[in-house]
């Protein structure tokens, strides 16, 4: 099965493959003394890129949260690949996703948030401050970020020309099914659930679940009948973004709730 990552929408539960950060950092002496101070008495191990100087290093951090009375401190460990470790004290959380990163992701490009997925986590050392760094991955455009100091996020994310768009996948999946059931892309009819996606090789699909009534029961009008259609019929389409290719998931993966006319009437 290949190595890619995917996400229920919705509550977001997850299955992927991506690089394991090494928590060895976590047992580093010093690292071990540090957590004694934190109220979670957790050490966030991280493999995320460290730039300084203009250059990428790929590395292992690791995150520990203290308290000093009524004050937060955030201490960043980086590993260099010298072997030799850093230390930053700064008001970044560099644990991965944040719900602030996440909200505006799904809000630029309504897919929803996907760590090592639609992003290279960046720790940027410009020597005056740190930045945290949300670099999108190919298909998608654009980055994120938040420095030292900063109340939220800044920076525009969006699709590489030609990539399709959700919701132009969406309502692509709805005509097709409209067309060939000869009902109308509504809600009572046809309702269409983004359910997931992944990207893979750098390329990104879309998987859409698609309720239609297929068949309604007799006297659907009358408002004493408690439950309307017959057939509800469940399917599920995949959409390559890149040629817009939509084909209809194998048959075991589509199937059909029965539901009888035959229900009590309200009085």
């Amino acid at each position: 099965m290949p190595c890619f990552l995917i996400f229920i929408l919705f509550f977001f539960s997850v299955s992927y493959c991506h690089a394991i950060p090494d928590d060895k950092i976590c047992k580093e002496p010093s690292i071990v003394a540090l957590q004694w101070h934190s109220p979670y008495r957790n050490c966030i191990p991280l493999k995320l890129i460290y730039r300084a100087k203009g250059i990428d290093e790929t590395v292992d951090a690791a995150q520990i949260i203290t308290k000093k009375g009524n004050k937060w401190l955030y201490h960043i460990f980086i590993v260099d690949t010298k072997g030799n470790i850093l230390k930053f004290n700064s008001d970044i959380i560099l644990e991965r996703p944040s719900s602030g990163l996440s909200n505006l992701l799904n809000e630029q490009l309504k897919i929803g948030d996907g760590p090592d997925l639609l992003y290279d986590l960046v720790l940027e050392n410009n020597g005056i401050r740190l930045c945290k760094i949300a670099e999108m991955k190919y298909p998608l455009i654009g980055e994120l970020r938040i420095c030292e100091g900063d109340k939220e996020y800044q920076g525009q994310t969006g699709f590489s020309p030609g990539i399709l768009k959700p919701e132009e996948a969406k309502a692509r999946v709805c005509d097709i099914v409209a067309k060939a059931s000869n009902q109308e892309c509504t809600f009572n009819e046809i309702a269409v659930f983004k359910e997931r996606f992944w990207i893979e090789n750098g390329e990104l699909f879309y998987i859409f679940k698609v309720r239609q009534h297929v068949h309604r029961c007799p006297g659907t009008s009358d408002s004493k009948i408690v439950a309307p259609p017959v057939d509800i019929d469940i399917l599920e389409y995949h959409v390559d973004a890149q040629n817009w290719k939509i084909s209809l998931a194998p048959n075991e993966l589509n199937h059909v709730f029965v539901k009888s006319c035959n229900r009590t009437k309200k009085p």
